[in-house]
């Protein structure tokens, strides 16, 4: 086994093992990393997850304000909004 696919198991092993949903986003918005409890979560499989964009995630009247949050992280490394 090579060092990246080992590196690459380790963190979904790690990630599976969170209780919570966990997903990581690259700085375009879309999912490259998630747990199982997203799948179970959202009812999504994980090919159906791959390419999905964090905004899919928001009921399209808090769209706007997720998506300056999310730039907000990028440019200064923290913010926070609640979606319920």
């Amino acid at each position: 086994m090579n060092i990246k696919l080992i590196e690459n198991i380790s963190v979904k092993l790690l990630l599976d093992s969170m209780p919570g949903m966990i997903y990581m986003f690259d700085r375009k918005g879309f999912l490259v990393a998630w747990n199982k409890k997203v799948e179970e979560v959202y009812e999504y499989s994980s090919d159906e997850l791959e390419g999905m964009h964090i905004l899919d995630f928001i009921d399209s009247t808090d769209r706007s304000n997720v998506e300056e949050k999310v730039n907000n992280v990028f440019e200064s490394g923290y913010d926070m909004v609640e979606n319920l």
